[in-house]
């Protein structure tokens, strides 16, 4: 088996099925031998492992460990067969020949990338300034909706850090640590559609702050100054181009970008 593709799940029964459904070996241009779905599930409730029974039989539901998403996936991880893990969100939809893509990345590599990352993309335009998606056109931020990792690599680097106080930078984390050992490839026929979603401005802001101080510390002797210098940057430039974004959507979403430029001036001083 080539491909294990790790699913973690919490509660969102409805989204888990329309990405299961786009996961057949039809709509995914492989065999079915060719790699396996994984869903891992953090919830009390068995509402997932019954939409899987029901509908996708070829998937395989496990119970998750109930201790967020960055222990979840790692514990999918755990359980997968393949050679190489995938991973994606239960909110996202994956496109047509999305794993043959991946497939290809890795022949026509000949082994000399152990990481592929995928292309994110949104379903519409973005209508207001508190909505987000981690949209990734050209690669470079291996965000956890859309990559590929040698199953061996991960084990090596540990997974991902469930030491994060929330559910948040975990995934900026892992990027951090993969890119100290080795390269990565971006494949930008390995698509992934993550819907917007509107955001909880005060439960966003205190997962994003804690969990950003959290990076910081852990990789403070690295990042020195450097990290100061960029939470800088990042605090004008959130400043000046979310105000023209904000303008752009009549304001939809002030609220959002008066506590986003907050969160990026408080982090300076982290």
């Amino acid at each position: 088996m080539t491909f294990s593709v790790v699913i973690p799940t919490y509660k969102r029964t409805d989204l888990l099925a329309t990405c299961l459904a786009k996961l057949s070996p039809d709509m995914q241009k492989l065999d079915a031998e060719d790699y396996e779905v994984i869903v891992t599930d953090d919830s009390d409730e068995e509402e997932a492992k019954w939409l899987v029974d029901a509908s996708f039989p070829s998937v395989r539901w496990i119970k998750g460990p109930g201790k967020g998403p960055a222990a979840n996936r790692n514990h999918g991880a755990r359980a997968a067969k393949g050679k190489w893990i995938v991973f994606t969100d239960d909110d996202c939809i994956p496109t047509e020949g999305w794993l043959a893509a991946y497939k290809s990345g890795v022949l026509n590599t000949g082994g000399r990338y152990q990481v592929f990352e995928g292309k994110t993309i949104s379903d519409r335009p973005q209508r207001r300034y508190d909505e987000e998606s981690p949209i990734n056109l050209t690669g470079g931020h291996l965000w956890s909706c859309n990559f590929a990792i040698k199953k061996t690599l991960f084990e090596q680097t540990g997974g991902f850090d469930e030491g994060f106080p929330f559910a948040a930078m975990e995934d900026v984390d892992f990027q951090y640590r993969v890119a100290k050992l080795t390269g990565y490839q971006f494949l930008p026929d390995a698509i992934i559609v993550h819907p917007w979603r509107r955001i909880n401005t005060h439960t966003w802001l205190r997962k994003q702050y804690h969990s950003r101080v959290y990076f910081y510390r852990k990789h403070r002797t690295e990042l020195g100054f450097r990290y100061r210098f960029n939470m800088i940057k990042s605090f004008v430039v959130t400043m000046t181009q979310g105000a023209f974004k904000l303008v752009r959507f009549s304001f939809k979403g002030l609220k959002f970008y008066l506590f986003h430029c907050l969160l990026r001036f408080s982090l300076i001083f982290a």
